[in-house]
């Protein structure tokens, strides 16, 4: 499967997260290898779920972090091909969401089960 390429000046992802999560970290070096300009900004847990709410993410759907880019939320560990496609002209008006926590997600652990 082909990804789009990135403009050339990538768009700037800003991540609002908890201070504490360890998890929204390896997303973000993710992210920022992908080639995407980042933008860190940690939250207490009430107004990072005020942003959710403002942003229409459903407490079901609540992640650790929230992301925006180009216009765009981003819920979860949603992994950078994703994203390519979703900022592609293809996908224009598409959300993207990958809620709970999974091992083997992108920046969540490994694939192998202990």
């Amino acid at each position: 499967m082909t990804v789009p390429a990135l403009a050339a000046t990538p768009p700037l992802v800003q991540v609002f997260k908890d201070p504490n999560c360890g998890c929204c970290g390896a997303w973000i070096d993710i992210m920022a290898d992908a080639g995407y300009a980042m933008d860190i900004r940690e939250a207490t847990y009430d107004d990072l779920m005020r942003l959710k709410v403002r942003s229409g993410i459903s407490e079901d759907m609540a992640s650790c972090h929230t992301a925006r880019i180009d216009g765009y939320v981003i819920e979860g560990h949603v992994p950078p091909a994703d994203i390519h496609r979703l900022l592609s002209r293809e996908a224009r008006r598409h959300w993207s969401v990958c809620a709970r926590h999974a091992m083997g997600i992108t920046g969540h652990g490994s694939r192998e089960r202990t």
